[in-house]
């Protein structure tokens, strides 16, 4: 219930519902929540996305459909473990979780008490799914929500801290999550002008920082995966794969990520018993034929 008020809160639905979702509380105080079925065909498959299966659970959530809760510690965050990089496709999110190159560049991430953290499949690919806020000597960014939601502003009151705030100074360092400001920054504090929902300058952040901001060349290769189907049955969704996008780093940025990830992986995920899944592979590019093509002079 606490879920559905929450929920009531950020998608905007009004006072009416937020006091009859009150009212309902009361008169069904400890009572399980409702578990409803869409009234349009889905199609879900339990192999679908079959690298996060050993990672995390899938669970049915209204409206959503399938989502993917990852088995991690209980005060893990998106978008914590890991560092920014400037690249060819702008500021771009370097995980040290074995899933992020998926989960941190396609779809959504939303929150619900009862569930934590949970991600929302998508097909478009993004340097980084996530919502910018810069104000004063500070930067924050949150995982990008369905687009029936939103989240409150950083110093904002709410039920968990879906923001990263840091300072400007340390936007560009190792394991950024270690560099979080633990209190939020109050409003008074910030000039009236001083807001702005985009990610950081550049140019700026060199300035404030007295230190040049590298671009990393960074290339992507198709990868074939299992997925999962959270919307009406069209015929494309028969399909029992999908081709995705996963970032190739240049040697060096990912020898970055990988001195991170043996620590993570013992302390903050929590994965289930068994054999741990292989990488998905890359997509064998098949030469173009000449076939139907005319040859000159024939």
């Amino acid at each position: 219930m606490v879920a559905a008020i929450v929920h009531a809160i950020r998608t905007g639905r009004g006072i009416l519902l937020f006091g009859l979702t009150v009212l309902s509380v009361f008169w069904c105080l400890g009572c399980a929540p409702a578990v409803y079925q869409t009234s349009a065909e889905v199609y879900t498959s339990t192999d679908d996305y079959e690298y996060l299966s050993y990672y995390g659970q899938w669970v049915e959530v209204p409206p959503y459909g399938m989502v993917w809760r990852p088995g991690v510690v209980s005060d893990w965050a998106p978008f914590y473990n890991g560092h920014w990089v400037w690249s060819n496709y702008g500021w771009t999110w370097v995980s040290y979780e074995p899933y992020g190159w998926l989960v941190y560049h396609y779809g959504n991430w939303d929150y619900q008490p009862t569930l934590g953290w949970f991600w929302c499949p998508g097909r478009r690919w993004s340097p980084a799914r996530v919502q910018w806020m810069t104000f004063g000597d500070y930067t924050a960014w949150a995982p990008l929500p369905p687009s029936n939601a939103y989240w409150p502003d950083p110093w904002e009151p709410y039920p968990v801290n879906v923001w990263v705030v840091v300072n400007i100074n340390d936007f560009t360092r190792e394991d950024i999550g270690r560099h979080r400001m633990l209190r939020p920054v109050p409003r008074e504090s910030i000039p009236p002008r001083g807001i702005h929902k985009r990610a950081p300058d550049v140019q700026r952040l060199e300035v404030m920082t007295r230190q040049t901001v590298p671009q990393v060349k960074i290339q992507k290769q198709d990868i074939d995966v299992r997925r999962q189907v959270t919307g009406p049955v069209r015929e494309f969704d028969h399909s029992p794969k999908t081709t995705l996008e996963r970032m190739v780093l240049p040697p060096a940025e990912k020898t970055r990520m990988e001195e991170h990830m043996p620590k993570v992986e013992r302390e903050v995920i929590t994965p289930r018993k068994g054999t741990p899944p292989s990488t998905p592979q890359p997509v064998e590019k098949k030469k173009k034929s000449d076939t139907g093509q005319r040859k000159k002079g024939g």
